[in-house]
């Protein structure tokens, strides 16, 4: 019981801080100028590189805890802009990540001391590294507005289907892969989703623009068909790139 309650009261810390973020855009986009941003383009496309931040992953394989690692993340975006100040779009992210498997159990063990046996439980611990390819694919809503003139700032929400592919080599080495092929289930997973990004844009040229992009990813639903859930809460990642 007590993990449980430590694993809901994480979720709504987590939760909370997404919403506190969402609220934060909202208060800036109100107070923000109102004159049309440099460069006021109706259509936008934009590719950007950088990372993202470590996780905690929930999924329910009995004595394992995972951790997500630093990630590489790239990203391919369109915006086409309704009126000025919104726009309804399409984004592609392409992760390159890693997932740290911690393996932990308590086993029955013994030695022959003094002519006998003596019997014992040992804590056995162990930590594999399962590969992954992860790509994602949906749509976004944003705004923006000027800050300082120049810069134009673009908040947004961003919803779409996310699909992982595990090494199955690596499954292998850390006894996992077993489960997926007893229920007859890819070592793959899927998920809803859920993110935040906010986009800081600079002209460079007459049609480029340089942007930093900031955010948080989520994925408060999905899994496998038949073996584990997986789902996490807010990963924070930096980009930089270009638009044009």
């Amino acid at each position: 019981m007590k993990a449980v309650l430590l694993r809901l009261e994480t979720n709504v810390l987590n939760y909370f801080t997404f919403i506190l973020f969402f609220l934060l855009l909202a208060h800036l986009n109100v107070s923000a100028q109102t004159e049309i941003p440099l460069f006021n383009k109706v259509h936008d496309f934009g590719i950007a590189v950088g990372y993202a931040h470590t996780a905690n992953i929930e999924m329910d394989f009995h004595d394992y805890t995972f951790d997500k690692e630093p990630s590489s993340l790239i990203k391919l975006s369109y915006d086409n802009f309704l009126t000025p100040k919104l726009a309804a779009g399409a984004y592609f992210h392409l992760i390159k990540t890693s997932v740290e498997a911690h393996y932990s159990d308590i086993v029955p063990d013994g030695e022959f001391i003094g002519g006998e046996w003596v019997f014992f439980d040992r804590e056995v611990r162990e930590n594999y590294s399962l590969g992954a390819l992860v790509w994602e694919i949906g749509g976004s809503f944003k705004t923006r507005f000027l800050m300082a003139g120049k810069w134009e700032v673009k908040p947004g929400i961003n919803i779409g289907y996310r699909k992982f592919y595990f090494d199955e080599d690596d499954m292998e080495k850390a006894k996992i892969l077993r489960i997926f092929e007893y229920k007859n289930q890819d070592a793959e997973a899927e998920g809803l989703g859920l993110n935040a990004s906010v986009e800081f844009l600079y002209p460079l040229f007459q049609r480029f623009l340089f942007v930093a992009e900031t955010g948080f990813l989520t994925q408060p639903y999905g899994g496998t068909h038949s073996v584990t859930d997986v789902q996490f809460g807010p990963v924070m990642y930096l980009l930089i790139g270009v638009h044009l």
